[in-house]
């Protein structure tokens, strides 16, 4: 479930130095532990610099946005959280809900699927 991958570059300016990103991707509505205790856990315990969420939160046809605000929600308690929304989302007829319930909580960064709806 969880990975460490160790990235170096010359590119990468020395700030950046030991800067650690947790990466969330396509839970669709699924959940780990109780209000996704389990996975909260997991990111407070890598003491990430930042979440990034890249997208499908949710599942189009199964669409819980109470699950996946409450995990944003949680996630900023941990650390800043930036969010992009996936094809799921794109295609979620509450997909402006959710939208409204992230920027109350996460920084939204527009996306190629947001263009298309």
């Amino acid at each position: 479930m969880a990975n460490t991958v160790a990235i170096s570059s010359g590119r990468i300016p020395a700030a950046f130095s030991g800067f650690r990103i947790a990466q969330v991707s396509d839970l669709h509505n699924a959940e780990f532990g109780d209000g996704n205790a389990e996975l909260l856990k997991l990111l407070s315990e890598s003491k990430p610099d930042i979440i990034v969420i890249t997208g499908d939160l949710i599942d189009a046809n199964h669409t819980d946005v109470g699950i996946a605000l409450g995990f944003a929600q949680e996630s900023v308690r941990i650390a800043p959280t930036y969010y992009v929304t996936g094809n799921h989302e794109a295609a979620s007829p509450q997909y402006d809900t959710l939208k409204a319930g992230l920027e109350c909580s996460c920084t939204v960064k527009k996306q190629a699927t947001e263009n298309k709806r």
